[in-house]
């Protein structure tokens, strides 16, 4: 079974700010639980707060994927654009 939930965007410029970094947690929980990982060290994200303090970058694949910003110099020699 698939849920959809919906959520507005207070109008108040605070509140919204505060509902935004939400829905970006949100949005990154479902990347942590699916076992996200560094594409170039392979390291596994344990949490939100960890990915955060990784501050991955894109991958360059089709598929959703993330460099850790450490390694991200690295991975971009090794695979241009």
């Amino acid at each position: 079974m698939t849920a959809l939930f919906v959520s507005k965007a207070p109008d108040d410029p605070e509140e919204k700010k505060a509902w935004a970094k939400q829905m970006l947690r949100i949005q990154l929980a479902m990347y942590v639980d699916d076992k996200a990982t560094c594409e170039h060290c392979g390291y596994t994200y344990k949490s939100v707060d960890d990915f955060l303090r990784c501050s991955p970058h894109k991958g360059h694949t089709e598929k959703m994927s993330f460099v850790c910003a450490g390694c991200y110099s690295e991975y971009k020699k090794e695979h241009p654009l």
